[in-house]
């Protein structure tokens, strides 16, 4: 009897217990097996992953140092041809033509700003519409102020593309004239132009406007409140964050402009077509990374130093920036 008890048990343990457990076991080991096989997968492509981005990065210090080595090569050349004035080519008409375009765009926009507000007819209706009022104010601002620094780039790319053409900007300005007509001489390049830094200018104010609001706002204050000093820091602060917004949004089309004006880029045709081109062949992703991370240290840079600029000559001036005040909070 007790022989038969010891069968069945081991019987029913084996069914009860031995099997199920012995199951899990089996699968349990499956398991870790699969994902030991996965891990072994996963590490093999990572290795190779490693081994294809190292050689890549090689590839590129190796680029890199021949562009270098290429560019520093040039130089020497064209001081050794034509003396060191040459590297300075076309640097009178840039910088002639973007103080007159600063001098109108920002210029322009405190006008329109002011008018705009009083054309809405209470501080409070101009305040609830400060968004619109600053962007269409800098859309119009950047707008002329492009119509005076057109003819200044197309003088200066042609001055430094062609040195022999002519001899100085008044020179070069007057022979592109006299062979092309006025607009096909100055003004070939102002779509593209407008195209880049209208919606540039419209993000650089409107989100240095709301940054430099929330900044107050977070110090309970308010600019006619703080001193010259302090103003010119939140300028400052808030210039950085309009320019990484400004570049982040102007950064498709500035891809494209710089682009289209290498030889050949996007075939013949009008200038928007071969945009079109450029813009299939490149990739939408591309054109919005691409150089974005060194655009965004460029562009952060120069835009907190033009307001913080801005600021200081119109407080020396004994003037102020056009604000928008909340009549709640007064």
């Amino acid at each position: 009897l007790m022989a038969i008890q010891i069968v069945l048990l081991s019987v029913a343990l084996t069914f009860i217990l031995f099997k199920p457990v012995s199951k899990i076991i089996d699968e349990r080991e499956s398991y870790i097996n699969g994902n030991l096989t996965t891990a072994s997968e996963k590490l093999i492509k990572a290795d190779e992953l490693y081994s294809e981005y190292d050689a890549q990065l090689k590839t590129a210090r190796i680029s890199a140092q021949s562009i270098i080595a290429q560019s520093e090569k040039e130089a020497k050349d064209v001081v050794a041809t034509e003396g060191r004035g040459a590297l300075l080519t076309g640097m009178l008409p840039t910088f002639q033509g973007y103080f007159v375009q600063g001098w109108f765009k920002f210029g322009g926009v405190e006008i329109c700003k002011t008018k705009f507000a009083l054309a809405c007819g209470s501080e409070e209706k101009a305040f609830k519409n400060r968004d619109f009022i600053t962007l269409g104010g800098s859309a119009i601002a950047e707008f002329v102020a492009d119509i005076f620094l057109c003819p200044y780039e197309s003088v200066r790319i042609r001055s430094v593309s062609d040195p022999g053409y002519a001899s100085g900007m008044a020179a070069t300005g007057k022979k592109m004239i006299s062979e092309m007509g006025v607009v096909p001489a100055l003004y070939s390049g102002f779509g593209p132009m407008l195209f880049k830094q209208i919606p540039y200018t419209m993000a650089k104010f409107a989100v240095q406007q709301k940054a430099a609001e929330a900044i107050y706002n977070s110090m309970g204050t308010d600019p006619s409140q703080c001193s010259n000093g302090k103003n010119v820091g939140i300028s400052l602060v808030s210039g950085v964050i309009a320019g990484v917004a400004a570049a982040t949004i102007s950064q498709p089309a500035d891809g494209l402009l710089s682009k289209v004006n290498k030889k050949g880029a996007g075939g013949e045709g009008p200038v928007f077509t071969r945009l079109g081109r450029i813009a299939k062949e490149v990739g939408m992703y591309k054109l919005c990374t691409q150089g974005i991370f060194a655009r965004w240290i460029h562009v952060g840079t120069i835009t907190a130093g033009q307001f913080a600029v801005v600021d200081i000559c119109m407080a020396a001036v004994g003037a102020r920036r056009f604000h928008f005040h909340d009549p709640a909070k007064h």
